[in-house]
């Protein structure tokens, strides 16, 4: 006696399959909007982190030009990005930024208040020039690694 299987589905079997197939395809778009919001948010990131590199890349243009008589309006401009820095970088590197960007500031403070010498005769606008050129390098070659390596994530 050969034998027959024969499949009878009732509607509620049919709904349990279709919901089914439902909350499958729901979970792979689940998936795949949870991965596009966590690539929206790097590339805002990046955004964020290439403006704190556009505004260290500023400064230091300006410093280079300047010398020892950089403009303070300049130099201030780097403050928000400065402090910005400790949300976008590591923590080695933001304090970093913030100290060169308060060594530049002490120049350009001491180039305005001249003393009645010339700013580059005083050690003080020397050293702290100096203490910024030094520094300025590395956290040049750092943020750029940040931003190359995000971006070359997204």
């Amino acid at each position: 006696m050969p034998s027959e299987c024969v499949l009878s589905l009732g509607a509620s079997d049919v709904i349990a399959v279709l919901a089914a197939l439902v909350a499958g395809l729901s979970a792979l778009y689940a998936r795949w909007a949870a991965e596009e919001a966590k690539r929206a948010n790097e590339l805002a990131l990046l955004a964020r982190r290439k403006a704190i590199y556009d505004a260290f890349y500023e400064l230091k243009m300006h410093m280079e030009q300047r010398g020892f008589r950089p403009d303070m309006e300049q130099v201030s401009k780097f403050y928000y990005p400065s402090r910005d820095a400790a949300f976008y970088v590591k923590e080695s590197l933001s304090s970093e930024i913030a100290k060169y960007y308060e060594l530049c500031f002490k120049v350009a403070d001491l180039a305005r208040l001249g003393n009645g010498l010339y700013p580059n005769e005083s050690e003080e606008v020397k050293d702290a020039f100096k203490q910024a050129r030094e520094i300025s390098e590395e956290i040049d070659s750092a943020l750029k690694a940040v931003v190359k390596k995000y971006a070359a994530n997204g």
